[in-house]
């Protein structure tokens, strides 16, 4: 079977009369092949190395023109989705933001030496848990990558590995064990805590867990180590996302919030650290407390 997904991961646009795809071919075998990848904001013709329309967020550069790819750099710049920027350094610590309408992404800029000792400029893409909200409700000024070592030492200095799945449900309430955003992060992360209300602690840092590809705010994050717990306490994943969901709905007065449903971001967040406790074998016996 013909692979569409080309440059970049983009599909290309060749489809057949009716909807069904054949192979493309100049012989006239009833394909259509525009000859075209598309990119989402806009589509890309690789044969001329231009763009058939204006880049969405050309507003935001009037000194170059709208067809233009990277503002003419494409060296040192990459944009997989024209859409936002938010650029930090290999450190974490936050540079600049390229505007533009649609979701936004998180960039590391990474520089290294080569073995003719050239510094080399590279690129790291990652996603926001919640890009709608989190780079426009949080001053944003670091990136704090967080190893699988701690990971694993925050769950267990709250009892992830130690007690039994009953525990989950009377640990995870406002400021219990497993309600790590009160219990553990706004301790652990004092320095990057900016305020503290009902249901919600707002923070100037971004969380990425060591082989993520995503970053959590403090409170997400605090449902990502929620959801590695849930996990490692045998849970299936499908009863935790329902459960975190109810807890919304029906508990939110008692964690100081009110009634409302779980987020997507949160669902994601939680789904996120199901995975990542998967990933870790966080279930192997040799993690286990000997009295499980």
């Amino acid at each position: 079977m013909d692979n569409r997904w080309q440059y970049a991961g983009k599909e290309a646009q060749r489809f057949a009369p009716g909807g069904v795809f054949n192979q493309p071919s100049l012989s006239g075998n009833g394909s259509v092949d525009l000859g075209l990848l598309n990119f989402g904001a806009r589509m890309y013709d690789p044969f001329t190395a231009r763009w058939t329309a204006v880049d969405p967020a050309s507003i935001n550069s009037t000194t170059h023109s709208p067809f233009c790819y990277c503002v003419n750099n494409p060296i040192v710049l990459i944009d997989p989705s024209g859409l936002d920027w938010y650029l930090f350094n290999e450190n974490g610590d936050y540079m600049y933001r390229i505007e533009a309408e649609g979701e936004h992404r998180i960039i590391f800029a990474n520089n290294y030496k080569d073995k003719q000792g050239n510094t080399v400029l590279t690129y790291e893409f990652y996603n926001f848990a919640d890009p709608i909200h989190d780079p426009e409700d949080i001053d944003i000024n670091t990136i704090i990558r967080v190893s699988s070592e701690e990971v694993f030492s925050m769950l267990s200095s709250q009892g992830a590995f130690s007690n039994g799945p009953h525990s989950l449900a009377f640990e995870s309430t406002r400021g219990d064990a497993f309600d790590y955003s009160f219990s553990l992060l706004k301790n652990v992360y004092a320095q990057n805590v900016l305020k503290i209300t009902e249901g919600n602690i707002q923070s100037n840092a971004l969380f990425l867990p060591d082989g993520e590809k995503t970053a959590h705010n403090l409170m997400n994050f605090g449902n990502f180590l929620w959801g590695a717990t849930g996990y490692t306490l045998e849970y299936p994943e499908n009863v935790l996302l329902i459960g975190a969901d109810v807890n919304s709905r029906v508990g939110g007065k008692r964690n100081g919030y009110d009634y409302q449903p779980d987020s997507p971001d949160d669902q994601l967040s939680i789904t996120l650290g199901i995975r990542y406790a998967r990933k870790n074998q966080y279930r192997n016996p040799s993690f286990k407390h000997p009295g499980r």
